[in-house]
């Protein structure tokens, strides 16, 4: 039995305000712009796109965080919202509380990375920023 597999890049990008607000509390991931076209499987993509709030019916993911590569505790949920004329993954939930756990600011370029671990999805959030800096 494989542990991990197919470890993907999921999403680039820089964190802006609205990434960063606690009354949005979420991260903003557009589809088009989405790296992996593997993300999610088809009981999971029922899941994220789901409009019930049911404890059963979200995507509850572990999340690495970028300052220490411990898991999230509380977790994070990953949704996915239709719009007129694009569509967004989100992650929800504690987003905020982990972004401000470890110390992410506007302007800040992230990946998502996703894999699997025992046949569950996992994410990893990576501040490219905060490498680049620890490099110097």
């Amino acid at each position: 039995m494989n542990l991990v597999a197919l470890i993907s890049l999921s999403s680039s990008k820089s964190l802006f305000e609205s990434d960063l607000s606690q009354q949005q509390n979420r991260l903003s991931m557009p589809v088009k712009q989405m790296k992996s076209d593997e993300l999610l499987r088809e009981s999971e993509l029922q899941l994220v796109e789901s409009r019930e709030k049911t404890k059963d019916k979200v995507l509850n993911l572990p999340l690495l965080q970028p300052s220490s590569l411990e898991v999230w505790e509380s977790g994070i949920t990953l949704k996915r919202w239709d719009m007129r004329s694009t569509s967004m993954y989100v992650l929800i939930g504690s987003w905020f509380r982990m972004a401000m756990a470890n110390g992410l600011e506007e302007k800040n370029i992230i990946q998502v990375w996703s894999f699997r671990v025992r046949g569950q999805l996992w994410m990893d959030l990576i501040n490219l920023i905060d490498k680049i800096q620890k490099q110097r």
